[in-house]
């Protein structure tokens, strides 16, 4: 001892030898009694958290080491003889545990909502739950395990230096177990101040229900209105597509050759064709437009007959016996494929729409209907030999008979 000082002494350091001398005395900030961790003051059977041994308790006074005064705290100290090695951080940690455990039902846990910094209440047992310390839980050793029915519903971690492991607490929240982590020197100053109220490090509650709410409305705003963007977009799409289409049909006609036509000008509008299908080709070899519009660009330019009127504006009749086969029964003079009593198909009612269809349209779906059976658009057998059926074998015997 007397060296060191000697030592402190030689590099004029008096602080560091204030601090010595108190380390040198034995000091204890908190001592354990029945009624739970204690500071600064006297009571019976007090004993250390880190060894378990007696202790005295010494009041705050005036000292004089070596001529030089200083001021000395209240502290605790081991009696006479006893010299342990208590850490500082064991002491906290088991102060802090033996607080959370007497005084249960004082506690107020609180954590500031991550949003609207509210403080969030957090209520981790009532009355009739118990509190112990050290509980096993799973592959874990809680600080504080609150039980219910000998089930662990709650967990409280004390923190002095290091915090709980995320697989730890990952777990915790897997099983529905409600967990905090707070600071040993929070806990132990609300004892201090007799407030027992203590905002934690940690909990599995981050937002307040009130945010959560608020969070919910603003998230289904957003959507209703990518919903109404995207209706827009997809109606827009919509309008632009037909409006192409409707330019296609216009330019289309023009460069279709008719009999007002010389041969010069036949041959010049055959050549604009030519060139404008080799470019939707080179165009879906590369990616650039879709199998369907340049099939359906194809068929245009081939002189497919188009449709310039109705729901199928723009199509190709080739194209309406995949999507509307009805409707292509309808344009070839038929009743979209019904049968009447004698077996056979009705022919198409007149309509304000029927007024649009020419005898051209009406001869190129007809070509294309026949030798189809009307309801499967299967081949009919032997149809070269009887050119008027409309139906195969099994699609007659189904409709008439059943």
């Amino acid at each position: 001892m007397q060296a060191r000082i000697d030592q402190m002494f030689r590099k004029r350091n008096i602080e560091e030898f204030a601090v010595s001398i108190l380390e040198d005395m034995d000091g204890v900030k908190w001592a354990r009694s029945c009624l739970g961790p204690i500071a600064n003051r006297d009571a019976p059977n007090l004993k250390c958290y880190g060894c378990n041994e007696p202790l005295s308790f010494v009041k705050a006074h005036q000292s004089t080491r070596n001529g030089i005064k200083h001021d000395v705290k209240s502290f605790y100290r081991h009696l006479a003889g006893l010299r342990p090695h208590c850490s500082s951080e064991t002491l906290a940690h088991k102060a802090a545990k033996h607080a959370l455990e007497i005084h249960k039902e004082k506690w107020n846990f609180y954590f500031p909502c991550g949003i609207c910094h509210n403080p969030i209440r957090i209520e981790m047992c009532n009355q009739y739950d118990t509190i112990d310390q050290e509980v096993t839980w799973k592959q874990y050793k809680l600080d504080i395990g609150i039980k219910r029915e000998d089930h662990v519903i709650g967990a409280i971690e004390v923190l002095v230096t290091h915090t709980s492991t995320a697989s730890k607490l990952y777990d915790l929240t897997n099983d529905d177990v409600a967990w905090c982590e707070v600071h040993a020197h929070r806990v132990l100053d609300a004892v201090k101040k007799n407030t027992f109220e203590v905002e934690v490090a940690k909990c599995a509650v981050q937002i307040c229900d009130h945010c959560i709410e608020k969070e919910k409305k603003r998230v289904f705003q957003e959507l209703d209105r990518e919903l109404m963007r995207s209706a827009a977009d997809a109606s827009m799409l919509r309008q632009k597509r037909q409006c192409i289409i409707q330019k296609a049909t216009s330019q289309w006609q023009q460069m279709t050759p008719t009999e007002s036509h010389n041969d010069e000008q036949k041959k010049w509008i055959l050549l604009t064709q030519y060139v404008q299908k080799s470019v939707i080709t080179k165009a879906s070899e590369l990616g650039l437009c879709t199998e369907d519009a340049s099939t359906h660009a194809g068929e245009l330019l081939d002189g497919e007959l188009i449709l310039h009127f109705g729901k199928h504006k723009g199509r190709t009749l080739l194209s309406l016996q995949k999507e509307d086969w009805p409707y292509l029964l309808w344009l070839a003079g038929y009743n979209f494929g019904t049968m009447n009593d004698r077996g056979k198909a009705e022919k198409r009612v007149a309509t304000n729409g029927s007024k649009f269809i020419t005898n051209e349209l009406e001869t190129e779906a007809k070509n294309i209907v026949q030798g189809l059976c009307f309801n499967c658009q299967g081949d009919i057998c032997d149809f070269d030999k009887q050119p008027w059926r409309t139906w195969c074998k099994r699609c007659y015997a189904q409709l008439r008979y059943n």
